[in-house]
């Protein structure tokens, strides 16, 4: 499933369990990620699900929901 994929990734950067990561969470706004850590996680959702990411599509991506909506888009 995408959901459980694209919150694997984010808790594997944020390295904290992957239940600790709900739809909900914010990366934009969590002071423990930092530029490096967004830029990560884009680039593991490209590896991990075989996409392209625009530079605008992640600003608008903070929310874990509206990453897995994007990568959900691409597929």
């Amino acid at each position: 499933m995408i959901e459980d994929k694209v919150r694997e990734i984010v808790a594997q950067q944020k390295k904290c369990d992957v239940k600790d990561i709900d739809l909900s969470w914010d990366l934009l706004k969590d002071e423990s990620i930092d530029s490096i850590d967004q830029v990560e996680i884009i680039m593991a959702l490209e590896k991990e699900f075989k996409i392209a990411i625009e530079i605008d599509e992640q600003c608008s991506c903070g929310l874990v929901a509206n990453l897995v909506k994007l990568v959900e888009e691409k597929l």
